[in-house]
């Protein structure tokens, strides 16, 4: 047996949790079938502090003869999480790690983790682990899990409207959306453009459209090019940039002059970094400009690029 397990199986018997995590983090030194001994032992331990690490650890690398182990504590948790799993750390780390073990047994565990509400000291808390339950569920291709990402997407605020809610999970809705590669995955990001939201969840739908190719990206995003928030006339223009549309560059120059100067660097930027013709030719075009801020922006971003 190795020395350094037997020193670390030692050292683990110890009342203070920080040695405890050392033995965790030091774990993958171990041979592998060592290293899942102690592992085993560690996921049964009665700190959230400790067990936080070891889902760390797992999450980065992630091991199949852990699995049942990994769901029991996930489960231990989900019982009553504030008690077991403080911030939601450890089911957050699992999630990933049950997606890149393609977990069906933890399928069910996950479309509740993404309908999972923990609120701490006035904050939504869970809003990592909702959006991470959605990744994996979308990893594992889980084709009733799709409905529970969609949820996830329209997923209401606590009851009590004091609390503040992390849109994290609905970001990552729409990124477990696009990793599901389904057609009617467009479906849900289309509705909540239309009915609005947070505008990072609102760009980040706009950049899920082009990302999955939509052929109607262009009618979803155009609305936003008359949006009273600069911001979102921004993120539409430059998501309308990369469809490498004449007629949707047209519009982004018609609405360029009305941006604040940050905002005009972000979408002249975005021009240069697309290397297609028409990208660099209206590029060109943009050096004529009677507006000095624009052919600034565009000369320090050619002298860039």
């Amino acid at each position: 047996m190795c020395q350094d397990f037997e020193n670390l199986m030692d050292m683990y018997k110890s009342k203070d949790p920080v040695q405890r995590e050392y033995c965790i983090r030091r774990s993958s030194k171990l041979p592998s079938a060592e290293r899942i001994k102690l592992l085993k032992i560690a996921l049964k331990d009665r700190s959230s502090y400790v067990l936080a690490t070891v889902a760390a650890v797992l999450k980065t690398d992630p091991l199949e003869e852990l699995e049942t182990e990994m769901i029991d504590l996930f489960q231990r948790c989900s019982e009553d999480g504030k008690k077991h799993d403080p911030g939601c750390s450890i089911r957050s780390h699992l999630a990933i790690a049950f997606g890149k073990l393609k977990s069906t047994s933890a399928v069910e565990l996950l479309k509740k983790g993404s309908r999972t509400f923990q609120v701490e000291s006035m904050l939504d808390s869970a809003g990592q682990l909702r959006g991470n339950c959605c990744l994996a569920l979308a990893d594992i291709a889980s084709s009733d899990g799709f409905f529970d990402i969609v949820n996830a997407l329209f997923d209401d605020s606590p009851p009590n409207s004091s609390v503040q809610f992390d849109i994290r999970s609905r970001i990552a809705a729409i990124h477990a959306l696009i990793r599901t590669g389904r057609v009617d995955a467009k479906a849900p990001i289309w509705i909540k453009l239309k009915i609005r939201d947070n505008p990072s969840v609102l760009q980040e739908c706009m950049h899920a459209l082009v990302e999955m190719g939509d052929p109607n990206a262009f009618e979803a995003m155009y609305p936003y090019l008359h949006d009273r928030d600069s911001a979102l006339v921004a993120a539409a223009s430059i998501q309308l940039i990369r469809l490498d549309r004449k007629d949707a560059i047209v519009l982004v120059l018609e609405q360029l002059e009305t941006l604040p100067d940050e905002l005009i660097q972000a979408v002249v930027i975005a021009l240069a970094g697309e290397r297609t013709d028409l990208a660099q030719t209206t590029l060109l075009q943009l050096q004529q400009s009677e507006n000095k801020k624009i052919v600034e922006y565009v000369s320090d971003t050619l002298g860039c690029s």
